[in-house]
């Protein structure tokens, strides 16, 4: 039986933990959004050496999307993710692959470029990512069932994935590397949450007991939107293809819309718009 304490794969929504890891760390002076790629890959090809940790959280900074053994752009299938590459390989393919344009021209997604982003948070805190998230954020926050390996799910404790019509599993029936899940997954996805824990996250944003006003002031900046009414929101979606994470936050209205699904028949990020409009139609403010 699902229940608010269910744990899903929630995808792409770990791009906002490590947004604010990023942010937190600026904050403890141990890095800088404009500091160039050289200053943590001394060997960064030269047309990468311009590329900042701003435009990686942007997706600005022209690295591909997802990409192979031979840092050429691949289509993605959820195999991808469980592939078992190293921080070491991730670096070495980000910094092998050829750029789709030159850095702060436009915006592309790359989960590629957050990847390097985790790596980041690694030489810069001097913890693994999970354990910076675990102490600066979860912690605090009270998320305890949030985490890669730090909340040792168990399978029970996780929804069943369907994909095609045919049983795909939980993400502990899929390959990981002994600390964690691979690279091509770290820092930019595949992190496993409960609905509970994420409301949790998002309370976090909404009170001043956890984050520094500072930090929480930027990742605004870079998140907040004005819906058509003019109402201010936050969200975030996520997908493997398989499991599909979403939640929209009323910033001044105190409300929230959260859902997790594990079929590639509902999906999560394309049912919260319609919920929200029906929410907004049998509850008007």
């Amino acid at each position: 039986m699902v229940t608010p304490e269910t744990g899903f794969d929630i995808g792409s929504l770990v791009k906002a933990f490590t947004g604010l890891a990023i942010l937190q760390l600026e904050s403890e002076g141990k890095l800088h959004l404009n500091d160039a790629m050289p200053k943590f890959f001394p060997n960064s090809p030269p047309d990468k050496i311009n590329i900042t940790v701003q435009e990686l959280m942007e997706h600005t900074s022209g690295l591909p999307d997802i990409v192979d053994a031979d840092s050429r752009p691949v289509d993605y299938t959820p195999s991808f993710d469980y592939e078992p590459v190293s921080r070491d390989e991730i670096v070495s393919r980000a910094l092998h692959a050829k750029l789709k344009f030159s850095p702060g021209q436009k915006s592309e997604y790359s989960n590629l470029g957050y990847s390097l982003l985790g790596v980041i948070i690694e030489m810069t805190s001097g913890q693994t990512y999970e354990r910076y998230l675990q102490e600066h954020l979860f912690g605090p926050a009270g998320m305890t069932r949030t985490g890669y390996l730090a909340p040792d799910w168990k399978q029970d404790e996780l929804a069943v994935g369907y994909f095609k019509g045919a049983r795909w599993g939980t993400p502990l029936d899929h390959p990981w590397l002994q600390d964690g899940p691979s690279w091509n997954l770290r820092a930019n996805g595949g992190m496993l949450s409960t609905v509970q824990d994420l409301y949790k996250f998002i309370q976090a944003l909404d009170g001043d007991t956890v984050l520094r006003a500072d930090v929480k002031q930027k990742y605004f900046q870079f998140g907040v939107k004005k819906n058509a009414r003019g109402a201010r929101t936050l969200g975030g979606a996520g997908s493997n293809e398989v499991f599909d994470a979403a939640f929209l936050w009323y910033l001044d209205e105190h409300r929230a819309l959260i859902m997790l699904t594990s079929s590639d028949d509902y999906r999560a990020e394309r049912m919260i718009p319609d919920l929200a409009r029906e929410l907004r139609r049998i509850q008007p403010q």
